[in-house]
């Protein structure tokens, strides 16, 4: 399984163009909380928004994920504190898998359909070759 790291300088950008380019788009969110153990937070819904947030919070950087139908109020997951985000590809050769390690716990975003290669390294790279 190829995996593609995110910088933190990308954080931003990736949450941005994620949201951009995978909006409407079915997804799955899964929550291990290592005081509560593993559970779903979104079962095949469409994709909403996500955010990257370092400024409402003195102490914590956040990631706040929305799912659901448009015009409904949408499930909100955040992600408190992230760590380490990762891209991990899946069937045919597509991104489908993106890990937040957090000090919340791991969350696990599966895309359907995935990234293909090419969009998936321009959400990690596109502002270091922009430098």
């Amino acid at each position: 399984m190829k995996t593609l790291d995110i910088p933190r300088d990308q954080w931003r950008h990736f949450c941005e163009r994620l949201s951009d380019v995978h909006r409407g788009s079915m997804v799955t969110i899964q929550l291990d909380d290592p005081e509560d153990g593993e559970r779903t937070i979104a079962d095949n819904e469409p994709l909403q928004s996500v955010l990257f947030d370092d400024q409402s919070d003195c102490c914590n950087d956040l990631i706040v994920i929305e799912t659901g139908d448009r015009g409904e109020r949408p499930t909100q997951h955040r992600i408190i504190e992230p760590v380490h985000i990762r891209l991990k590809n899946g069937e045919n050769d597509r991104y489908n898998h993106a890990q937040i390690l957090a000090e919340s716990g791991t969350t696990l975003i599966t895309l359907h359909p995935g990234l293909n290669p090419d969009v998936a390294r321009d959400l990690a790279y596109t502002r270091l070759a922009q430098r």
